[in-house]
């Protein structure tokens, strides 16, 4: 996504200025908001030096995301041996780091990055979704094998379905901030055992 200096490396400290730059007026105003004149007046460089590491503020605003994503919003999937018990914890996780605005308001300027730049697109999936869905596959897969779900589950159904969960709830906050550890019950429940009783999840504590 970032662009190529030619010639001489970048500056990792600068670099790193600039996307914090980008956060900070994202996390005050949205993506619409923001211009790579703001960022590069907030970052105390030039213009050009932006235009010479990203192409578009998609891009930028895309690393700048992508960037603050991977140090804290991507959570492993465990495997405790009780699949709903694991899901529920990482959708748990994931709804923590949702709830604060910050990480809301980042997310929601991701999305709208990749509406304006389709040409990231590709690139955005497989830094974010791909790892984040083959987690779940992978836990997912272990409990077919362990036969904790039936063989001829749609894995990718299920790991899409709690994806699209969390999008949605960046899309559409809960009304209090906050959530109840037993808010994903119903949903671990229809993917898990559809029309069947719902066994609760051992307790996470």
């Amino acid at each position: 996504m970032a662009g190529t200096a030619g010639g001489r490396p970048r500056d990792k400290h600068l670099d790193s200025a600039i996307l914090a730059a980008a956060r900070h007026l994202l996390a005050e105003g949205s993506y619409n908001d923001l211009s790579m004149e703001s960022v590069a007046a907030h970052a105390g460089v030039g213009k050009k030096t932006l235009y010479r590491r990203w192409s578009s503020k998609a891009s930028l605003v895309a690393e700048a995301v992508v960037d603050a994503y991977g140090r804290g919003g991507s959570f492993h999937v465990a495997n405790s041996g009780d699949l709903a018990a694991d899901l529920r914890s990482w959708l748990v996780e994931h709804a923590e780091f949702i709830d604060n605005p910050v990480n809301a308001a980042l997310i929601r300027a991701l999305i709208a990055a990749s509406a304006a730049q389709p040409i990231d697109n590709e690139d955005l999936h497989r830094q974010l979704s791909v790892p984040q869905h083959a987690g779940l596959r992978v836990r997912l897969q272990a409990a077919v094998a362990d036969s904790s779900l039936d063989a001829d589950a749609d894995i990718d159904a299920i790991a899409n379905a709690l994806i699209g969960t969390l999008l949605l709830r960046v899309l559409n906050p809960p009304p209090r901030r906050g959530h109840r550890p037993e808010e994903f019950d119903g949903l671990l429940n229809a993917l898990l055992r559809g029309s069947s009783t719902f066994i609760a999840p051992r307790s996470m504590h």
